[in-house]
């Protein structure tokens, strides 16, 4: 139960998609879903992924590369609440990131610390074509979370798992005593 409320109207719980043609009922997707719109361009996907943003009666998550729908809906957004980028690359022009994202807090749980080391080596080509990889990715695996693990237990940053990647020794998950 939110603020007392046991019922919801439907367009605060759920996207609009469009009636069904044989009842003329409206249809609904839950909002925890992902949605995604296949269409030619020009087909007018721009327009409705705007008015669901400006619609929306919460948080958004535009996962986007282009910049069409930010710049169209970030200033009326912004009227309601914060809006903030992620945009570490710098995708899509100069619309610079105002939220970070640090993947060491957390890993004091070894099952988050391992999801995130998983993340991070996925599709790297460190141990790609290498004889033995699977060996040198489970390593890999296995110093990795070990570092994020000590990282985030000595309250330290992904600068220092870097430096300790470089010279292991200097790492607390090295040290024997």
């Amino acid at each position: 139960m939110v603020s007392g409320k046991t019922t919801f109207p439907t367009t605060e719980v759920g996207i609009p998609l469009g009636r069904d043609k044989n009842t003329g009922v409206e249809v609904f997707s839950p909002i925890e879903n992902s949605n995604g719109i296949i269409s030619p361009p020009g087909g007018g996907k721009t327009a409705l992924m705007c008015g669901m943003i400006l619609d929306a009666h919460g948080p958004v998550l535009d996962a986007s590369s282009k910049l069409d729908l930010y710049e169209r809906t970030a200033h009326l957004r912004a009227e309601a609440g914060r809006v903030l980028v992620f945009n570490p690359q710098g995708l899509g022009g100069d619309v610079p990131s105002t939220l970070a994202w640090d993947p060491v807090i957390g890993c004091r749980d070894p099952e988050v610390a391992l999801r995130r080391t998983r993340f991070l080596l996925w599709g790297s080509p460190a141990t790609k074509g290498l004889k033995e990889d699977d060996f040198w990715q489970s390593a890999s695996c296995k110093v990795l979370k070990s570092f994020l693990w000590a990282a985030d237990m000595e309250g330290l940053s992904l600068l220092d798992v870097a430096a300790w990647s470089k010279m292991p020794t200097k790492s607390p998950a090295t040290r024997t005593s």
